[in-house]
C-alpha cells in the first residue's frame, strides 16, 4: 500500500490525484432527481474531518461497504455541499494494522488463520534484516550494471521493506528476471539433453 499521498481533509485540493484514509460511519443508496441509482459513503478521516465516496449506477457498492470498515480513498476530490467528494474513488480496504500505520509503503501478505498482519510483518522484517545480506549474487557486476539490476540481496530487501515505490518496483524487477533467467536456463538444459540423447549411438 502506497500511504506516502494519504492526506487528511484539510490539505486536500481540488481535482489533484490524492488519498484519505478512514473508518465508514455511514452507507446510504438512493435514486437522484434525475433517475440514477447513488450509494454514498461517508468515512471518518480523525480529527472531526470527514469524506464522503459516491458511486453512481453501481448498486453492488452497498453490499462492499460496511460499518466500521478502513478505507483507502484515491481521487480527484471536490468541495460539494460543505464537505469533501469522492467520486467513483478507487478503493483499497484496510487492516486496523495499516490504518494505524505511519505514512509510507506499507506491505501486505496473504495470511493464514490466526496470524495477523502486524506480525506477519514483524516477522519478515526480521528474517529480511538478520539473512538478506547472505544471499549470494550469481550475477557479474558488470552485466548487472549494464542492465541496471540491483543485487540480488539488495532486491530482497526492498520488496519486503521499500521506502518508495520506485523502489519497490527496482527490486521486483531483478526478482522477476532472475525467475525468466532460471526459466530460459531450464530450456536450454533441456535442448542440450536432448541433442545429447539424438546424437547417442543406438
Amino acid at each position: 500500500l502506497d500511504l506516502t499521498q494519504v492526506r487528511s481533509p484539510r490539505q486536500l485540493d481540488e481535482k489533484k490525484l490524492q488519498s484519505v484514509r478512514g473508518s465508514v460511519v455511514d452507507v446510504d443508496a438512493k435514486l437522484t432527481a434525475n433517475g440514477r441509482h447513488m450509494t454514498a459513503c461517508l468515512i471518518d478521516c480523525g480529527g472531526g474531518q470527514y469524506v464522503r465516496g459516491v458511486w453512481f449506477n453501481q448498486a453492488f457498492m452497498l453490499k462492499r461497504l460496511q460499518m466500521g470498515q478502513h478505507l483507502l480513498f484515491s481521487g480527484k476530490p471536490k468541495w460539494h455541499q460543505g464537505r469533501w467528494e469522492f467520486a467513483h474513488p478507487t478503493m483499497q480496504w484496510l487492516d486496523a494494522d495499516d490504518e494505524d500505520a505511519s505514512a509510507g509503503i506499507i506491505t501486505r501478505y496473504s495470511l493464514t488463520e490466526g496470524l495477523k498482519m502486524h506480525e506477519m510483518r514483524r516477522m519478515i522484517r526480521n528474517a529480511v534484516e538478520s539473512h538478506a545480506q547472505h544471499l549470494p549474487e550469481h550475477l557479474p557486476d558488470k552485466y548487472r550494471n549494464q542492465h541496471g539490476l540491483p543485487r540480488l540481496a539488495d532486491a530482497l530487501k526492498l520488496v519486503h521493506l521499500p521506502g518508495s515505490i520506485a523502489e519497490y518496483q527496482h527490486a521486483l524487477n531483478r526478482l522477476l528476471f532472475d525467475d525468466l533467467i532460471e526459466f530460459q536456463l531450464g530450456i536450454a538444459l533441456r535442448r542440450r539433453a536432448w541433442r545429447r540423447m539424438g546424437e547417442s549411438p543406438s
